[in-house]
């Protein structure tokens, strides 16, 4: 055990035992056992180095044999993205996240559950569908990288109606029967990765998709663009503005699904029936205001006093639970839920 030579504690004030989070992406599906096991390692290494920079071996001995047997215990079956690990003196636990995420070691931080949220992965991941009267790509962005996943081509759409502002009618309903489809292959694709989508072509061709489209919920913006013949790095310029802005389209997004789960009957106000539904592994996705802590309703007062260190008021109980059954959590201004008491959940639908 690395120990490091520190000043003696003050006579008769007991050194407080350390509380550390341990945040990192961890795929099993996608990554070798061997790196994951790698990379959990070096994490360890880091935490342990971050305790006993301010901590006597003595002291940090019980946190540091926490996470190593959390580490011990690893799922290596699961298919969540990225894992946390909580350890104090005298509590420890492995929570499997559906998000990605980048590395963080946490020590004494005063860190709570709803912190979680800023440890996501700096990469903005989302969706490209380029579209044009008569082929359409769609890309999949992961913040630096463009992949084509896939290309189309309408061969019954003539040449002569590509893109015309006044088509005749019949031309406009192929160009309609032509989007549908290219609207049915998107829902396929989001089935896959359910990430917002920038949609780029020109005015009618976009308005069209408008009209008709059964994902406007996930449409983060329609960029009246001809975007067919444009390379990545033009495109990425395209979508820069937005992406400077990103908080603002999550915020957006998320009310647009509130909106939808709303309309559906699918939506939970109020942190007792919300508690009672995540309780059921109903939650997909919870809707925070940014200062909502849920003090002085129901059973959660007590969370503080009985709860793990990280768990510091109802609402970031909830967040755990929710984060646990692979559901999200995003967070916007206050005042933007004040119809439904600063959190709603959306189950799934």
């Amino acid at each position: 055990m690395k120990t490091l030579s520190q000043p003696a504690p003050c006579l008769g004030i007991p050194e407080r035992a350390p509380s550390v989070v341990v945040v990192l992406p961890f795929e099993p599906a996608m990554t070798p056992k061997s790196l994951l096991e790698a990379s959990v390692k070096a994490a360890l290494a880091q935490a342990e180095k971050q305790v006993l920079a301010t901590h006597s071996g003595q002291t940090a001995l019980p946190v540091l044999q926490q996470l190593r047997r959390l580490a011990g215990d690893l799922n290596y079956a699961t298919h969540r993205k990225s894992l946390a690990l909580f350890a104090s003196a005298d509590f420890g636990k492995a929570l499997y996240l559906d998000m990605d995420t980048d590395t963080r070691v946490l020590v004494d931080s005063g860190f709570r559950m709803r912190d979680l949220a800023e440890t996501r992965n700096t990469k903005v991941p989302y969706l490209v569908l380029l579209l044009s009267g008569r082929l359409s790509k769609m890309f999949h962005c992961d913040g630096t990288r463009w992949t084509l996943i896939k290309d189309n081509i309408c061969h019954s759409l003539p040449h002569e109606a590509l893109d015309n502002e006044c088509p005749p009618v019949p031309k406009d309903q192929l160009l309609d029967k032509f989007l549908r489809q290219m609207d049915q292959g998107l829902s396929m694709m989001l089935d896959a990765w359910p990430l917002p989508v920038f949609v780029i072509g020109t005015d009618k061709v976009v308005g069209h998709f408008a009209a008709l489209t059964r994902n406007n919920r996930q449409i983060a913006a329609c960029i009246h663009k001809n975007g067919i013949g444009l390379t990545a790095t033009e495109l990425a310029g395209l979508l820069q503005p937005y992406l400077d802005n990103w908080q603002t389209v999550r915020q957006q997004m998320a009310m647009k699904h509130l909106e939808l789960a709303l309309e559906m009957g699918k939506l939970t106000t109020g942190i007792e029936a919300i508690r009672k539904n995540i309780g059921a592994r109903n939650g997909r996705l919870l809707i925070v205001e940014k200062n909502y802590t849920g003090a002085g309703q129901g059973q959660g007062q007590v969370a503080r006093l009985h709860g793990p260190f990280y768990i510091a008021d109802p609402i970031d109980d909830i967040i755990e639970k929710v984060l646990a059954c692979g559901g999200r959590v995003e967070w916007v201004e206050d005042g933007q839920l004040k119809d439904f008491g600063g959190v709603a959940l959306v189950r799934y639908y």
